[in-house]
């Protein structure tokens, strides 16, 4: 089953959704579109029952630092608390430090306290109680 709804109303872009349902784990995608595709955010049930995983998400380079950020992840946090899970868990790059600190600012944190990468590419793992 897909379903396209505006996931917002009265704001400033259209953010549509395209929810895809398996058998095995649901799944969302998220677009902010403005004329064309300027965001996305992938999410969808991870391995752990409980648990989200959001597995991608991009804004384009015009667009950012004007909230699309903040609206792609606050459907997705949505999407999850929907579905009735305890978490959601995320790999970020530490050189990419607008993203870092968009998932900061959400309340994202390493579930080890000790888990800092050892070189900048090595991915940082961070996750968010939603529960």
């Amino acid at each position: 089953m897909h379903a396209y709804w505006p996931a917002r109303r009265n704001s400033p872009l259209s953010l549509q959704a395209k929810r895809r349902w398996t058998s095995q784990s649901p799944a969302a995608r998220y677009f902010a579109r403005h004329g064309r595709a300027e965001g996305m955010m992938g999410i969808g049930q991870g391995t752990i029952e409980t648990q989200a995983v959001v597995w991608g998400m991009w804004v384009a380079p015009a667009f950012r630092r004007r909230g699309y950020g903040e609206q792609l992840l606050a459907a997705g946090l949505t999407w999850a608390r929907e579905l009735g899970l305890e978490s959601i868990a995320l790999d970020v790059f530490p050189a990419n430090t607008a993203a870092v600190a968009l998932y900061q600012a959400a309340g994202f944190r390493s579930p080890v306290a000790d888990d800092a990468p050892t070189d900048s590419g090595e991915a940082l793992t961070l996750q968010l109680s939603i529960s």
